[in-house]
């Protein structure tokens, strides 16, 4: 790896936290010869602490480094379903009340959503991303940047030609960038695998001072082991439950275990996991998504794949994830999105606007079992994704009579579930999937 100069790069940039310089990227470096290696991946990814809660902050000068929660509507039983990092340093966190929350923090400050400013808010982070590649996806907050070919563009204007300390030197030019133009706290990881590159972003969000964690290829493992197992993604809270009843809490007893135990134990719910701990094959980087607060589950249907019937198992047992994480928050949803992923490499999604608030298991399942049947055209589907979004506060309607038994068996199996642990009680018609 050889770098020639005739003279100095030119203006460099400084890290607000550290002091660090790092050049700029402004073009017409006088460079006399570059060689650079080329490494075949290197991803870096970006996110906004508390996104929805971050952007009122950027948008209102007066809320910025102080405690701000954003409530589903102005009352005081209005639930939260965002906080800023302020606010959560002071014990509030999303799913308390307003008027619960006011009584904790006397300093918060709650607001109502704006979905238009955190659309605008995205776009504009993400129109600065694409100055470093022209792959870049991701939504609410979080933005997957894939550098893979650009080592030799951004070689002939960086001082390092070493792909990695490229994606450093860029992640840190993003941090100011966006720090000083939209007023947002962007925290980046970089590694040369997407979903390493995603832990150590959160790491930078919640342990690094410095705002940008960069891992090595050979330091992957030691990095990823220490973690606890509840952020990696795409285990639900149903298999951590298992793993905690062994004993098994960090990502380096869960290696310990081994591939095959974690298949047994779990299931198809243990592919995410096994593919973290065993280098497996990164995700691709997803397409741009809509802002607006939302809460998704997902699943994976297995090596073979899972047919119509099971499908609709699968999206029963989604159904009753997003149920009882709205009842429990206390919110209700009015969209309904299901994405999935066939056999054959092709996704397809579809969107259902609600005629009213959904937030039970049998009205979420019906709802999800009318979209799956609606974008079914190849058999096998490999991954599917349930979504609700236009949150707002669920209403308590008033009934002349006691509710039907089908809601009285829902509120008994929320019971055991807060009890035992989430997703422990299944009815029979979906245990058999598990």
């Amino acid at each position: 790896m050889i770098v020639a100069r005739t003279q100095d790069a030119g203006p460099s940039g400084n890290d607000r936290t550290t002091g660090r310089r790092y050049p700029a990227l402004a073009p017409g470096f006088p460079l006399v010869h570059i060689w650079v290696q080329t490494d075949p991946f290197m991803y870096l990814h970006a996110r906004v602490p508390a996104f929805h809660a971050a952007v009122h902050q950027a948008a209102r000068a007066q809320l910025r480094g102080r405690p701000v929660a954003v409530a589903v509507d102005g009352s005081e039983q209005a639930p939260l379903f965002a906080t800023s990092v302020e606010a959560r340093a002071a014990g509030v966190w999303p799913g308390l009340r307003a008027g619960a929350a006011r009584r904790r923090c006397r300093d918060l400050t709650i607001v109502t959503p704006e979905p238009d400013w955190y659309r605008r808010a995205q776009a504009a982070i993400a129109l600065v991303c694409q100055r470093t590649s022209p792959r870049i996806g991701g939504q609410r907050g979080c933005f997957d940047i894939d550098l893979a070919g650009t080592e030799r563009l951004w070689g002939k204007r960086l001082r390092t030609a070493a792909p990695l300390d490229q994606a450093e030197c860029l992640a840190h030019h993003l941090r100011n960038r966006v720090g000083a133009d939209l007023y947002c706290d962007l925290r980046l990881g970089a590694a040369p695998r997407l979903r390493v590159a995603r832990l150590a972003a959160r790491a930078a969000a919640d342990e690094y001072e410095n705002g940008v964690y960069p891992v090595l290829a050979e330091d992957s493992n030691a990095f990823i082991d220490p973690l606890p197992l509840s952020w990696c993604e795409g285990l639900g809270a149903a298999a951590r439950t298992i793993l905690t009843d062994c004993g098994i809490t960090t990502c380096a007893q869960a290696r310990a275990v081994g591939t095959t135990p974690l298949f047994t134990l779990l299931g198809d719910d243990a592919a995410e996991l096994i593919a973290l701990l065993n280098d497996g094959d990164d995700p691709e980087v997803p397409e741009l998504g809509d802002p607006e607060p939302a809460m998704d589950a997902q699943r994976h249907c297995g090596v073979a794949g899972a047919d119509l019937a099971t499908a609709l198992q699968h999206v029963d047992a989604l159904a009753r994830d997003i149920g009882f994480i709205l009842r429990e928050r206390g919110l209700a949803a009015t969209v309904l999105a299901l994405d999935g992923r066939h056999r054959d490499g092709r996704s397809v999604q579809t969107t259902q606007r609600c005629q009213r608030q959904v937030r039970h298991d049998d009205e979420i399942a019906g709802i999800a079992r009318v979209l799956v049947a609606r974008i079914s055209r190849r058999p096998h589907w490999e991954r599917l994704r349930l979504t609700a979004s236009g949150l707002c506060a669920a209403e308590d309607q008033q009934r002349l009579f006691a509710p039907p038994r089908s809601e009285r068996l829902e509120a008994a199996r929320d019971h055991l579930r807060r009890r035992f642990g989430a997703d422990c009680v299944l009815p029979a018609r979906q245990a058999a999937i598990r």
